[in-house]
């Protein structure tokens, strides 16, 4: 087979660009997708999901001033976060103890739950002091916000009960 009968035998050289630019474009939607499910799932619970959430229920035209208001608690819910990673190794500690503690697991466990408690309540504050600052028309659009949440978070709920 000669040089010649190759090329025409193959596919168009047009058809392997596609290819090609399919695959790519196929890499950077999982590569998307991927991302943006690690930083979900990271972010899942806690007073950064909790505060990143009031931001978005703020009017759009107060949100950077609510970034501004919560930047400071940052410190202070950080250290609460590494309290809770200490406490998880105190959990482990007492369960894998010889002899079984009961008091010790206990007491883990009552100091996580009272950080987890400490940095809830950090992030109230901190939307109860804002909300002081907003007006009428504005917490009353927040309220909208967090009553259509609700609403669609009922709704999700139901439709899982009823699968």
């Amino acid at each position: 087979m000669t040089d010649r009968t190759a090329e025409k035998t193959g596919c168009p050289r047009w058809f392997k660009i596609a290819l090609i630019a399919s695959l790519a474009l196929n890499v950077i939607v999982v590569g998307l997708i991927a991302g943006h499910t690690m930083r979900s799932e990271r972010s899942a619970n806690g007073p950064g999901k909790q505060v990143d959430w009031i931001i978005r229920l703020v009017p759009e035209e107060r949100r950077e001033f609510t970034r501004a208001h919560f930047e400071p608690l940052k410190d202070v819910l950080a250290v609460q976060r590494m309290n809770r990673l200490e406490y998880l190794d105190q959990i482990v500690e007492a369960i894998r103890s010889e002899p079984f503690l009961p008091d010790r697991l206990s007491a883990a466990l009552a100091m996580r739950r009272e950080s987890s408690s400490k940095r809830r309540e950090i992030v109230q504050d901190g939307l109860v002091e804002l909300l002081g600052k907003f007006s009428a028309g504005e917490r009353e659009m927040f309220a909208d916000g967090i009553q259509d949440q609700v609403q669609k978070l009922k709704e999700a709920r139901f439709e899982q009960a009823r699968n």
